[in-house]
């Protein structure tokens, strides 16, 4: 009997998977893991394994602190959010800052003109805020300062090995 789960138990697990390759770790979600390995073309010698305590620790302290203002920063600079009221090109598809002011001038029974009010949202083409991908680069290789890049369609974030 094969043993079976659901997206929803997956996610409950809170998995995080470590792709390695060369002198490059990467942490992420099994869901990002999946998109990753489907759109990549993975070299030889790179492996797979699941996340121990300390990196999924490292990963979510990394989220939480500094970077999570920057994650913010790029989720809110979509140009992809609407106005739940009208369909005015103002308020459709705009940055999150012009369906904001579009709102404030033309809706006063928008409640709070936020995204959690119901207010605003995001088109379906939007990409839904979720944690980023983090690669780390082993010690010994080119320095680096930790940012955040895109990678096709996603964004991950790129730190030196700890």
């Amino acid at each position: 009997m094969v043993d079976r789960t659901t997206c929803t138990q997956m996610d409950e697990m809170d998995l995080q998977i470590v792709y390695t390759s060369h002198d490059l770790d990467a942490i992420m979600t099994w869901r990002q893991a999946l998109n990753f390995a489907h759109k990549q073309n993975l070299p030889q010698g790179s492996s797979w394994r699941v996340a121990t305590e300390d990196e999924k620790a490292m990963v979510s302290d990394l989220h939480a602190g500094q970077l999570s203002e920057k994650a913010r920063t790029v989720y809110e600079q979509q140009p992809l959010w609407c106005c739940a009221y009208c369909n005015s090109t103002d308020g459709y598809k705009q940055r999150l800052q012009a369906v904001v002011a579009h709102q404030k001038d033309g809706h006063p029974q928008a409640v709070s003109s936020t995204v959690g009010s119901g207010d605003i949202y995001l088109h379906p083409d939007g990409k839904r805020q979720s944690p980023f991908a983090v690669f780390m680069k082993a010690e010994g290789s080119s320095p680096i300062e930790p940012q955040i890049i895109r990678l096709g369609s996603d964004y991950i974030l790129l730190c030196p090995k700890f």
